[in-house]
């Protein structure tokens, strides 16, 4: 029997283990919306972002965009379906979050946090945002609800 490497071992280990990133949030503003968009130009909204495993993705991720009625509406996370998603990590910083499939329960997002902007696409192709980070990216505390 062949004995199995050090490195082979704990490649093994990593595959699909939570992102080592620590957990952030940050603010975000709507600069371009499909003309099915859920939200409008111009529209704040906060992103939160934190290590988590869960059928090979890596980190969760929920972003909220408030409603003149004072309550939040989830485009990914939250009420909706999971918010997982997988995630690049360097030195424990994550760099970017993304979820490229639209059609497996929630929309697909792309979180480029060097960019510092943020894609959304839900299953009709003019249901897209595009959002932009604005101020500073903050460590938080996002544990288990």
């Amino acid at each position: 029997m062949k004995p199995i490497s050090v490195l082979a071992i704990t490649s093994m280990l990593l595959t699909g283990c939570a992102a080592d990133g620590a957990p952030i949030e940050g603010d975000l503003v709507v600069t371009e919306a499909g003309l099915a968009a859920p939200i409008a130009v111009g529209t704040a909204c906060t992103f939160r972002l934190r290590p988590a495993w869960r059928q090979g993705v890596n980190c969760q991720l929920l972003v909220t965009c408030p409603t003149e009625a004072g309550t939040g509406t989830d485009l990914f996370g939250g009420r909706r379906v999971g918010g997982y998603a997988r995630c690049d990590t360097e030195d424990h910083a994550f760099l970017r979050a993304n979820d490229d499939q639209h059609l497996d329960g929630d929309p697909a997002i792309d979180l480029d946090l060097a960019a510092h902007t943020l894609t959304w696409r839900d299953r009709d192709a003019a249901q897209t945002l595009t959002l932009a980070i604005v101020g500073d990216i903050r460590p938080t505390v996002w544990t288990e609800d």
